[in-house]
C-alpha cells in the first residue's frame, strides 16, 4: 500500500470512528415501586443525583450513584413528601423544593424549600402553607438565577385571592418568601408548570390549560405575557428558554408534537412539527430542554414509549430509549449535562415483576445492573449468595438496603425481591 492510500485509509477509519462514535441511551433501573415525578441535576463534578418521594410518600431521598449502585439518602422532616425538584447552587450547594402533605384525608399540603452545603446539614423554610380559608398547592417547580436565588412557581387552588399560577423567591434582604399571583395566565387548572432561568436571570414560566399552552417572561421588572397557543386535548407542555434566551415550548397538538420558539413581538411565535404521535391526545407527558449550543432536545411518550426527539443539522430526528414505561405516569424530567450530553430520569415499568421502576436514562452514562450485588457485571451465583445472606431480613433501610438486596426499598427482602432478582438471571453489562 502507497503512503497516499496510507494516509486515505487513516482518513477514512478516523471520519468513522467520528460517525460511530457511541451516542446510544444507556437505561439503568435504579429502584423498584418508585412512585413518579422524580428530578435529576447534576453536582460540579458532572455526577448525576436523583431526587424522588419514596413509594410510600413517606418523604424524599436524594441518590446518588457510587461504584456499588445507587445509594439513596434520605432528606429529614420531608415526612409526606412529593414532586421534589432539585437544583445545584454555583458553590455546589443542593437547593430542593417539595410538597409536605399534612393531612392524607384531606390532601392539605404545604410548599417547602431546603438547602443543604458540603459542611451543613439541611435548612427549611416554609414558601406556602393551608391557612384558612382552605386551598390546594400542586405541581411545584424550580429554577435559580446566577446568584443563587431560588424562584419557584407553582398552581394554588383556592385561597383569597383565589386559583391560579403564583410565583414566589426569597429575599435575602429581608429573609422573607416574596409570592405573587401571575394574573395573566387566569384562572383554572393548570398542569405541567415549568419555570427556567437564563444567566442573566431573566425568568421564563410556562404551563397548560383548557385554554392552550402559556408562557410569560419576567424581565426588566415586569412580567410580559405571551400569545396563548393552542394545544391538544390533554393539554401537557414544557417549557424552556432556548441558549440564547428565546422563550420555548413543547406541546402536542392534533397527533403532533409540536415546538415552537417566540421570537419576538412582531414575529411571535414560530412553529415546528417534530413528529407523529401514534394515537392522538398523546403523548401524555413531555419534557424540554436546550443544550448550551442552542441543541434543543425533547422526551415523550407516545403509546406507552418514552421516545428523545431532537433537532440536528438535517432537521428533527426520533430515538425510542424505553419501549415500555408507565404510560401518563412517567412525567420524564430533562436536563443537559455539563458535557451537554442528555440525561433524564422517569418512571419506568417493568412487565416480568409487573412493577413501577424508577429509572435513569442518558448518553455517556455508565451501565448498572441492579442484580449485580458484587459488581462483577454479571448476575449469577456469587450475587444469589448475597441475596440469601438477607432473605427475610426486615431491618433493611437506607443507604444500604442490605447491601442492595432490597430492591424495592420496602424495608424487607421477600418473595418481591427475589421475583425482581430472577428477571435479572445471568444478564452480563
Amino acid at each position: 500500500m502507497n503512503r497516499i492510500s496510507r494516509v486515505y485509509l487513516l482518513c477514512v477509519l478516523s471520519f468513522c470512528g467520528v460517525c460511530f462514535a457511541d451516542d446510544s441511551f444507556t437505561v439503568n433501573v435504579v429502584s423498584y415501586g418508585t412512585s413518579n415525578s422524580a428530578t435529576i441535576a447534576v453536582d460540579i463534578n458532572n455526577s448525576p443525583v436523583i431526587v424522588s418521594h419514596t413509594a410510600d410518600y413517606e418523604g424524599i431521598s436524594i441518590i446518588t450513584q457510587t461504584q456499588a449502585g445507587y445509594e439513596a439518602n434520605g432528606v429529614p422532616d420531608t415526612n409526606g413528601g412529593s414532586w421534589p425538584r432539585l437544583k445545584f447552587t454555583s458553590n455546589n450547594e443542593l437547593s430542593l423544593v417539595y410538597l409536605k402533605n399534612l393531612n392524607y384525608d384531606d390532601m392539605s399540603y404545604e410548599l417547602w424549600y431546603g438547602s443543604k452545603g458540603s459542611w451543613f446539614d439541611w435548612t427549611f423554610s416554609g414558601i406556602e402553607g393551608p391557612p384558612p380559608p382552605y386551598f390546594t398547592l400542586l405541581r411545584p417547580d424550580m429554577d435559580l438565577t446566577s446568584n443563587d436565588i431560588p424562584h419557584v412557581v407553582y398552581y394554588r387552588s383556592g385561597g383569597s385571592q383565589g386559583s391560579g399560577i403564583f410565583h414566589a423567591f426569597f429575599d435575602v434582604h429581608s429573609g422573607q418568601w416574596i409570592k405573587e399571583k401571575l394574573i395573566g395566565f387566569g384562572s383554572g387548572t393548570f398542569s405541567n408548570l415549568s419555570i427556567d432561568i437564563d444567566p442573566d436571570s431573566k425568568i421564563m414560566v410556562s404551563a397548560s390549560n383548557t385554554q392552550g399552552v402559556k408562557a410569560a417572561v419576567y424581565s426588566d421588572g415586569f412580567w410580559n405575557y405571551l400569545p396563548s397557543l393552542e394545544a391538544g386535548s390533554n393539554k401537557i407542555s414544557s417549557g424552556s428558554f432556548t441558549a440564547d434566551s428565546l422563550p420555548a415550548v413543547a406541546f402536542e397538538r392534533s397527533g403532533q408534537l409540536i415546538y415552537a420558539v417566540y421570537i419576538n413581538d412582531i414575529i411571535g411565535w414560530v412553529e415546528t412539527v417534530v413528529a407523529s404521535v401514534v394515537t392522538p391526545s398523546s403523548p401524555y407527558s413531555i419534557a424540554l430542554a436546550h443544550s448550551s449550543t442552542n441543541v434543543p432536545a425533547i422526551v415523550y411518550v407516545d403509546n406507552r414509549s418514552l421516545m428523545y426527539a431532537t433537532n440536528v443539522a438535517s432537521g428533527w430526528t426520533t430515538t425510542m430509549i424505553d419501549e415500555v414505561v408507565s404510560g401518563e405516569g412517567a412525567k420524564p424530567y430533562l436536563i443537559f449535562d455539563h458535557n451537554d450530553k442528555p440525561l433524564m430520569v422517569y418512571d419506568g415499568y417493568d412487565e416480568y415483576a409487573d412493577m413501577h421502576t424508577l429509572n435513569i436514562a442518558g448518553i455517556g452514562l455508565e451501565g448498572f445492573n441492579i442484580a449485580d450485588l458484587n459488581n462483577d457485571k454479571i448476575v449469577n451465583f456469587s450475587d444469589f449468595a448475597v441475596l440469601a445472606e438477607y432473605w427475610i431480613d426486615d431491618t433493611c433501610c437506607a443507604p444500604n438496603w442490605c447491601k442492595r438486596t432490597d430492591f424495592d426499598h420496602s424495608g424487607s427482602v421477600d418473595m418481591l425481591d427475589l421475583a425482581t432478582f430472577a428477571r435479572y438471571w445471568l444478564e452480563s453489562i
